[in-house]
């Protein structure tokens, strides 16, 4: 039986500090019926040159401005049925895709699949206020893009990427995910390693919060709407 393949969508601007191990991280998947888009945002250092290092990687030139933009752009661009994400500065165990390939072919009602992750915290960094040091030193439910893989066809359920929002695009999709109960499964596995470090634009941005107020205030008329 031919195995599905999975598109994997790689964001970046100016990403040369930690780029080689993503794409290595990828490149070295056990799975290897895959495809590799990297979205670049108009990178003015040496992300390109060290994407072009590696032949697997289908460099594209985002159209428009913002994360989810770059998302939808990336997943209007592939090929796959199964897509899944990773940061440029973050990385995957080397089975990632193989346990989730397994979890839609066992089930084939599945919507999307997450994983546990682990958050490592560069050296010599001073961990951004916006992070909940509880986390460390655990595995998490990881409810976040680089944990993800989804079939293309859950974006016609529900939609894409909310590109009015800077931050906490993915908050919002999975507050949607939720709503409109999709069908998904968590394999309780470490399979992202998710770096800390003082420019993460998630950890950094000071509307964050207010922002994930919005969306879960969105997500509760939104249940009110369809009768919860």
């Amino acid at each position: 039986m031919k195995l599905p393949l999975v598109t994997i969508i790689v964001i970046v601007k100016n990403g040369e500090k930690y780029l080689a191990t993503a794409l290595e991280s990828i490149i070295n998947q056990s799975y290897k019926n895959i495809e590799l888009l990297l979205v670049d945002g108009g990178s003015d250092d040496e992300t390109l040159t060290i994407a072009q290092r590696y032949p697997e990687t289908q460099i594209l030139h985002q159209p428009n401005h913002g994360i989810a933009n770059a998302y939808n752009f990336g997943i209007q661009s592939a090929n796959g049925n199964l897509i899944t994400f990773l940061s440029h500065d973050d990385k995957w165990a080397a089975d990632k895709l193989k346990h989730q390939v397994e979890a839609f072919e066992t089930n084939p009602n599945l919507d999307y699949c997450i994983t546990d992750v682990e958050y490592q915290v560069e050296a010599n960094t001073v961990v951004p206020l916006g992070f909940r040091k509880e986390l460390l030193g655990k595995p998490v439910k990881g409810f976040m893009m680089e944990s993800l893989m989804v079939k293309r066809s859950t974006y016609d359920k529900i939609g894409f990427y909310d590109p009015k929002l800077s931050v906490s695009e993915d908050t919002d999709w999975f507050f949607r995910c939720i709503d409109f109960d999709l069908t998904y499964c968590h394999i309780p596995k470490v399979l992202i390693y998710k770096k800390i470090h003082d420019s993460n634009a998630h950890l950094t941005d000071d509307s964050i919060n207010k922002i994930i107020i919005k969306t879960a205030f969105k997500s509760i008329q939104r249940k009110k709407k369809l009768g919860k």
